[in-house]
């Protein structure tokens, strides 16, 4: 686990949803798509679909504010980009070509599947975006 601090926000990075506990974990996910509930996540880890040699290692974050979960966001730093619906082959590519790291990439996807939702579940009225950004700092 490491943590990222802002003026605001401390981010959390965990390896494993297990570490972050259901109670945590469902509390924000509870209203969310079924492929963002803790259940799912965590039997993609627990049955070695992530993780290993997969390709996709859990980086997932949970947002403080102070002491308090405010919100968690599944990511994955990935080593390659298989298993995704999205292709981004001729980045990989075009970077090696130019002498530059492309991989490890951190996604904020669920592995496999086609789905759209949103992925940064929160509670209370919290902007997303101004999380996003504060994240990314």
């Amino acid at each position: 686990m490491s943590s990222k601090n802002t003026l605001l926000f401390t981010f959390k990075f965990f390896t494993s949803i297990e570490k972050i506990g259901q109670t945590t974990w469902n509390a924000f996910a509870k209203e969310h798509s079924p492929f963002c509930q803790y259940n799912f996540l965590h039997n993609l880890e627990a049955t070695g679909c992530v993780g290993g040699q997969t390709g996709w290692h859990p980086q997932h974050v949970v947002i403080y504010q102070g002491a308090e979960p405010i919100g968690v966001l599944p990511l994955y730093k990935k080593t390659h980009s298989y298993g995704e619906y999205v292709f981004d082959f001729a980045w990989a590519n075009t970077y090696r070509e130019y002498g530059i790291n492309y991989y490890p990439k951190l996604v904020s996807a669920i592995p496999y599947t086609p789905v759209t939702t949103a992925k940064l579940m929160t509670a209370g009225c919290y902007d997303k975006n101004a999380l996003l950004t504060a994240l990314c700092k």
